[in-house]
């Protein structure tokens, strides 16, 4: 999962504000350069939790302890002023110029040797190149201010970009104008220091820009102006909001299209008189409709991600609701953490599922009014571990080479060839266990 799934589903943030965090982790070679242990902290939907990400590929949801750090993140720093930086120590928030709070950086300064602005533009000038990979197709503009808002550096795609928006001169208050930026917002952010973001369109031009404090001694020394061209990139997301509602549609239309499926056959199955008949058409209902549960997801999102847990509970109310007998109180219960898939494994692993607790509700409870059906789900270093378990009346000894009904074998067969995985039970007089464990990162292995 990246950084920009991540948050997604962890936090509240919008899309621009997920741009600008993305922006600052391409830009923190220049941090990194007046700060030591660098971290952005944002706020996640669970209360005390947050996002943590220390670089492009070190980020997870922690569990906040630091009291300092809960109180800052609770407090408004929508309006102007902004705390002074001295105010806030190693504190500085992340805000657009729309005032909406986005995270804050959490940092300790350089102490040997103190960081200044000479060293910064003479590093600009030499190894500013190496920053940006080969494959990059459109390289930032960098601009470097001192903490007056005099320029004292500005590379070339700065001042194309500066040149395409008719700038006369390069004196930062000329920049903010050209930009349409409210003057008082930067004006402020000379006096509070913040990193602040701004998104604006000028006719076909879009251009983002964030404005990286720098601070040394304890005083705001100076600013990095990230500009940066998204005209292409807008564009593309566009066309890729268009493709997005139309997948969501058919996603939609899929969903509808197997519960019209499962309406026929449950039709067809009050003509029968045969248990045995309507027992096979049950599970093929409940087959689908798990199938159905998926697109339902999807269609309501944005991502192609799946919670697995989420997932499961409305697989297990579904089963419970169809197949337990009114004369049986047969509970279901799901435990463990949150787990994010593909939507290829959701959709394989439901069938999984679904037919390990058809088994335990069909097989399980023969001569029990009462039971529990526990399912956990558990994601362990790089493996996923799904268990169903039930408090039934257990396998037999020796039963465990028999489990050979054709539920099974579709499980068995899904877990190997699909998941990557391995399938097995465990039987007792307490109850059975069925595990499912495959690799977190897995691809199917077959269509």
């Amino acid at each position: 999962m990246n950084i920009r799934e991540m948050l997604l589903l962890n936090t509240g943030l919008k899309s621009e504000q997920i741009h600008t965090l993305e922006k600052m982790l391409e830009h923190l070679c220049f941090l990194k350069q007046f700060y030591d242990e660098l971290r952005i902290i944002i706020p996640a939907r669970e209360e005390n939790r947050a996002v943590e990400i220390l670089n492009d590929s070190d980020y997870n949801v922690v569990s906040l302890e630091d009291p300092e750090l809960i109180k800052l993140l609770d407090k408004d720093f929508s309006h102007f002023p902004l705390p002074a930086a001295s105010e806030i120590r190693s504190y500085t928030p992340v805000i657009s110029d729309k005032n909406e709070f986005s995270a804050l950086v959490v940092y300790r300064e350089k102490k040997n040797p103190s960081p200044d602005l000479e060293n910064l533009i003479e590093w600009c000038h030499q190894d500013l190149h190496q920053v940006y990979p080969v494959n990059y197709l459109v390289p930032d503009g960098i601009i470097v201010i001192d903490s007056l808002g005099k320029v004292l550096f500005t590379n070339y795609v700065a001042r194309d970009i500066c040149r395409r928006l008719n700038i006369k001169g390069e004196s930062f208050m000329a920049i903010v104008e050209a930009l349409g930026i409210k003057p008082m917002v930067f004006q402020e952010f000379l006096s509070r220091p913040a990193f602040v973001s701004s998104y604006i369109q000028i006719g076909h031009f879009d251009v983002s820009v964030l404005a990286n404090p720098l601070f040394a001694g304890g005083a705001f020394t100076g600013a990095i102006l990230v500009l940066s061209d998204l005209t292409l990139i807008k564009k593309k997301e566009r066309e890729l909001i268009k493709k997005s509602t139309v997948i969501k549609e058919i996603h939609h239309r899929v969903k509808n299209n197997l519960q019209t499926i499962t309406s026929l056959l449950s039709l067809q199955m009050r003509r029968t008189n045969s248990e045995k008949v309507e027992k096979a058409f049950n599970e093929s209902i409940n087959r689908i409709l798990s199938i159905a549960i998926i697109h339902e997801v999807l269609s309501q999102q944005e991502l192609e991600i799946i919670n697995l847990k989420q997932t499961v509970y409305k697989i297990l109310e579904m089963i419970l609701a169809n197949m337990v007998s009114p004369n049986k109180a047969i509970n279901g219960e799901i435990c463990g953490e949150d787990v994010y898939l593909n939507a290829r494994q959701a959709s394989n692993l439901s069938l999984c599922i679904t037919e390990l607790i058809q088994n335990a509700v069909e097989h399980a409870f023969t001569n029990q009014t009462e039971g529990v059906i526990r399912i956990t789900v558990e994601k362990i270093k790089d493996e996923v571990q799904i268990t169903v378990k039930d408090n039934g009346s257990g396998i037999p000894s020796g039963g465990l080479q028999n489990v050979r009904s054709l539920g099974m074998q579709i499980v068995d067969t899904i877990t190997q060839n699909n998941l990557n995985g391995r399938f097995f039970i465990e039987g007792s007089r307490a109850g059975t266990a069925a595990h499912i464990v495959f690799p977190a990162g897995s691809e199917e292995g077959g269509d």
